[in-house]
């Protein structure tokens, strides 16, 4: 019972960690799009 709830929190953990990682990298991308296009406007 611990053992399988520890994993499934270490899974969950590092699913959430990585969905993150993805979106951060994801919103930077798209910020650096809309700074190149956009050279005038002031950035966030």
């Amino acid at each position: 019972m611990r053992l399988t709830f520890a994993g499934e929190c270490g899974i969950f953990i590092m699913g959430g960690y990585g969905l993150n990682k993805i979106l951060l990298t994801l919103d930077y991308i798209n910020m650096t799009i809309i700074a190149q296009r956009n050279p005038n406007q002031p950035q966030k």
